[in-house]
């Protein structure tokens, strides 16, 4: 009987078709046959598969930027491009990442716009079932110590082109939420670790189909294994491994750090103003007066109170004010390199900067642009939570045997685990994965609370949408009440002809206000008497 294996991607390229065209046999890379055993087996999703990879340890970096020059950026690029090697222009690309001050603040910018906004699950459909599996993916998200980190992280291959996470599970490991029916119990493979993949550690397969695969570091390499990893795609033309705001930022970057290394020059030479003295030459012939006269100069050029005589004057050079200032040619690069690099990375051409122009809410259109620039990022990490989600569906719904394979039934069927998600909502596995929800960031305009109220006043009194009440003591920023005694009341509110005014908080709960058949009101006392 055939197995269904898990070392077999959900979204892969589509398979080569032979005979048609030509393609270098040495294109394609070798594999490591017993490293994807090893990956495929149900021990490496409890474990750890990426920590020993090659070509180099994972603290061990290349150091490319201490030594690069448009020469070496050009080969990196090149070997990119022709042989899908990534080590050298992986660790150019964290070297910048880490130094650059505007590539990093930028980059940290955008990742807090949209991993900073508010996170939700959004089902597949409106289904009590697609509802209920888009809360336990909720729940599994929340359980993932640093999920925000990781989802953060992820974002580097904005940079780079393309980011990985791998992912560890808890086997048989509980999870309780509370679903549309009620409290659910799912017992199975739930994620509990994310950690970050260094792009260093991959190898593009060009042969295959342009395919990603992991460097084992003993001259053959890996797929990677569905469920084991989460993979982000830039948004950018062209093929991922040449993707990424890198490839014309690096450029920009060796440019801005020459100019700032000969105005650190013009800074030593011209920057401190040097103390000299003028005198006579027969008051300098004087040993004594002489000796007096250098006291007094290095006084004065320490900032300490000083004493000398009209016939000795102390002066201080001049720097040239082109060189040095904020006006000069070095700072002029430095500013409009920066303004470079910002547009690249969050889309916004005017910032604060040594150049002193302007600021990134000057403008209207210039607000649209970084945010459309953050939908694009949310929208990528959106679609990447996607997939992963519905492998860690297939995974907790289904039993997986020692070797990795999915235990199948006399029809061909994997066996649904019990306990699992798909079982719980009465679903085969591929009905669940179906409805397989997305992770979403809100990522908005900042408005103020009370446009923010109204907009929540229009979507339920207007519209009659479901709003969720966490979602707006969220969306507000307002703690809830401890309880109901603690609850503010709001404003009285009249609930019907000669009724008595209770308050808001009072007339959501629900009160009884039945007249008699004279007419009066038993619920209120006074109309009572």
């Amino acid at each position: 009987m055939s197995k269904r294996r898990l070392d077999k991607p959900r979204a892969m390229r589509p398979p080569v078709v032979p005979g048609v065209g030509r393609m270098p046999p040495a294109m394609n890379l070798p594999k490591d046959l017993p490293g994807q055993a090893a990956a495929n087996s149900r021990a490496a999703l409890t474990g750890t598969i990426t920590q020993n990879l090659g070509p180099v340890q994972p603290n061990i970096s290349m150091n490319p930027l201490g030594k690069s020059t448009p020469e070496k950026i050009g080969s990196y690029l090149k070997q990119v491009y022709v042989q899908g090697l990534m080590l050298q222009w992986a660790c150019l690309v964290e070297d910048i990442c880490r130094y650059d001050s505007q590539i990093k603040t930028c980059q940290k910018t955008h990742r807090d716009t949209v991993v900073g906004s508010p996170f939700s699950v959004e089902p597949a459909d409106s289904s009590d079932d697609a509802q209920t599996i888009a809360t336990w993916c909720r729940a599994a998200c929340e359980q993932v110590p640093g999920f925000d980190r990781s989802m953060g992280r992820l974002l580097l291959g904005n940079a780079g082109g393309y980011a990985i996470e791998e992912i560890s599970y808890n086997v048989d490991k509980p999870l309780t939420f509370r679903g549309p029916s009620g409290w659910v119990t799912t017992r199975g493979y739930t994620p509990y670790k994310m950690q970050f993949v260094h792009n260093k550690h991959t190898r593009w397969n060009l042969g295959h189909g342009e395919q990603l695969e992991l460097d084992t570091g003993s001259g053959g390499f890996i797929t990677l294994p569905p469920g084991k990893f989460l993979v982000y795609e830039s948004d950018d033309d062209f093929a991922i491994r040449n993707r990424g705001y890198m490839t014309a930022a690096v450029w920009l970057a060796g440019i801005k750090s020459g100019a700032w290394g000969r105005w650190g020059v013009v800074l030593d030479l011209w920057g401190i103003p040097t103390p000299y003295g003028l005198c006579d030459i027969e008051l300098w012939q004087d040993e004594k007066r002489r000796g007096e006269m250098l006291l007094a100069l290095q006084d004065f050029g320490k900032g300490l109170p000083t004493v000398f005589t009209k016939d000795f004057q102390i002066q201080s050079s001049t720097a040239p004010a082109s060189a040095v200032d904020s006006r000069g040619m070095h700072a002029a690069l430095i500013g409009s390199i920066n303004l470079e690099i910002s547009k690249l990375i969050i889309g916004s051409t005017l910032t604060t900067e040594i150049s002193g122009t302007g600021s990134y809410n000057a403008s209207e259109t210039h607000a649209d642009t970084k945010q459309q620039r953050a939908l694009a990022s949310e929208r990528n990490l959106s679609s990447s939570t996607r997939e992963a989600f519905r492998e860690m569906i297939r995974l907790n719904s289904a039993i997986i045997e020692e070797n990795g394979n999915m235990r199948l039934l006399d029809d061909g069927a994997p066996e649904l685990n019990p306990n699992g998600i798909a079982a719980k909502c009465g679903l085969t596995i591929e009905q669940a994965c179906a409805l397989a929800p997305r992770g979403r960031w809100r990522v908005r305009r900042e408005v103020t609370p009370q446009v923010r109220i109204q907009m929540l006043d229009t979507a339920v009194n207007k519209l009659g949408m479901a709003i969720d009440v966490d979602d707006v003591h969220q969306e507000l920023g307002l703690p809830k009440a401890r309880d109901k005694l603690s609850r503010v009341p709001g404003m009285p509110t009249t609930l019907a002809q000669g009724a008595m005014a209770i308050s808001t908080q009072e007339a959501i709960q629900g009160v009884e206000n039945t007249p008699t058949e004279t007419g009066e009101d038993v619920s209120n006392p006074a109309a009572a008497q």
